[in-house]
C-alpha cells in the first residue's frame, strides 16, 4: 500500500507536527486557546486543530488519492464518518491529539495516533507519544514496533486476568458483581487515552481492555498494533463490527483465548444491562 518512502515520508511527519506544533503548546496555552465540543470534559484546544489541519495536508500530499476523517472535523461535521463505509479509496484515520485532556491540562500522556484503511482492512498505523517520544507502529501482516524494536506476543494465563475498564462502567454494580464471581478477573478502572491504553495491552501490562464508547480514530490505530501480535478486538456481544460503530461496547483483547474468556464471563452477561451499553447517550 505504501511505499518505503512513503512509510518514512509519514513518520517524519508525525514526529514533526508533535514535536513542532503541539509541544510548543504544553503548558502554554492562553487565554481563548481552549474551547469544549459536547462537553466541559470535551475539550480541544487551538493545537488539536492546528496539528490536524498539518497532518491532514501532509498526509495527503503523501497519498493524495486518500480521503481523511479526523477527530475535530467530524466535530464539526458528522457527515464525514462516510468515507469509513466505502472502499474505493484508502482513508486517514486522525486524532491530532489524543488525551487532549492532559495536554490542557497540562500533564504527560498524550500524542498523535493515526491509522490507514484500505479496502475495509487496516493496513497501517502509528501512535507517537510526544513527551517520552514512543513511536509505535505497525503495517499489516508485518508486525508491530516500538522505537524501532518488534515487539511479540506475551505468555497468557487465564489463572489471572488484568483488565482496565472504563470508570463508569465499574461503578455499577453489576459490573462488581461479576468481578466478585470470578478472582481471576482483575479490574482497573481508569479513563486513561487510548495513546496510553494501547500502550500497557502491547507491553503486557493488563490484558484487555473494555469500552461502551469507541469513536474509530481512538480505537483504529490501537486495533492495528495489537492484531499483528495475535491480540483481537470484538463488540460486547460478538455481532459484526463495522469501523462506524461508535456504541455496543467494545473488548480488545491480546489473545483468543482472553477474548473467549471475558467475553463468556464478563462482558456478555454486561450485554443484558442496556443501562450500562446507554452509558453516555
Amino acid at each position: 500500500m505504501l511505499s518505503s518512502s512513503q512509510r518514512q515520508a509519514v513518520e517524519a511527519l508525525v514526529r514533526d507536527v508533535g514535536i513542532n506544533c503541539i509541544l510548543p503548546y504544553f503548558r502554554n496555552l492562553k487565554e481563548g486557546d481552549v474551547k469544549f465540543k459536547s462537553s466541559p470534559t470535551d475539550p480541544v484546544s487551538i493545537a488539536d486543530e492546528e496539528s490536524e489541519r498539518l497532518l491532514k495536508q501532509g498526509l495527503l500530499e503523501i497519498l493524495p488519492e486518500a480521503l481523511f476523517l479526523g477527530e475535530e472535523t467530524y466535530a464539526k461535521d458528522k457527515s464525514v464518518l462516510d468515507v469509513l463505509r466505502q472502499t474505493e479509496a484508502p482513508v486517514w484515520v486522525v486524532d491530532p491529539i489524543d488525551g487532549t485532556s492532559n495536554f490542557v491540562g497540562g500533564r504527560e500522556g498524550f500524542g498523535i495516533i493515526l491509522a490507514l484503511i484500505d479496502s475495509g482492512e487496516i493496513v497501517a498505523s502509528w501512535m507517537f507519544e510526544i513527551m517520552t517520544r514512543t513511536m509505535t507502529i505497525a503495517f499489516k501482516d508485518e508486525g508491530t514496533t516500538i522505537n524501532g524494536a518488534p515487539i511479540a506476543a506475551k505468555p497468557v494465563s487465564l489463572a489471572s486476568l488484568k483488565g482496565q475498564i472504563g470508570r463508569k462502567i465499574y461503578k455499577f454494580p453489576e459490573t462488581k458483581s461479576i468481578e466478585a464471581k470470578h478472582p481471576e478477573l482483575h479490574l482497573v478502572a481508569e479513563g486513561t487515552p487510548s495513546i496510553l491504553s494501547y500502550s500497557r495491552i502491547l507491553s503486557g501490562e493488563v490484558d484487555f481492555l473494555i469500552y461502551v464508547q469507541h469513536a474509530p480514530w481512538d480505537h483504529l490505530p490501537g486495533f492495528a498494533a495489537i492484531r499483528e501480535i495475535g491480540g483481537m478486538f470484538e463488540r460486547w456481544d460478538r455481532s459484526a463490527f463495522q469501523f462506524t460503530d461508535m456504541r455496543g461496547g467494545l473488548v480488545v483483547a491480546r489473545d483468543k483465548t482472553i477474548m473467549d474468556h471475558i467475553q463468556k464471563n464478563l462482558t456478555g452477561p454486561l450485554c443484558q444491562y442496556p443501562e450500562i451499553l446507554n452509558i453516555g447517550m
